[in-house]
């Protein structure tokens, strides 16, 4: 919660809840994902995550609006 107050100047409690609700969606994440590895293999899964992300990274690279760098 420190970080949270200085950087983005918040007060103790809603840092707090930042905090609480980044750990809350952490766990609710875990449980969803390693349901999900119970129906589906988890090399296909990191194959379609690592062409999703090197698509992404083509498209950052090659775009002409410098907006977007």
């Amino acid at each position: 919660p420190e970080y949270a107050t200085k950087s983005f100047n918040m007060d103790i409690g809603q840092a707090g809840k930042l905090v609480s609700d980044f750990w809350t969606s952490y766990m609710v994440g875990m449980w969803v994902f390693s349901f999900i590895l119970r129906f589906f293999d988890l090399q296909r899964i990191v194959t379609v995550l690592a062409a999703l992300a090197t698509g992404a990274m083509y498209l950052f690279v090659s775009t002409d609006n410098p907006e977007h760098l």
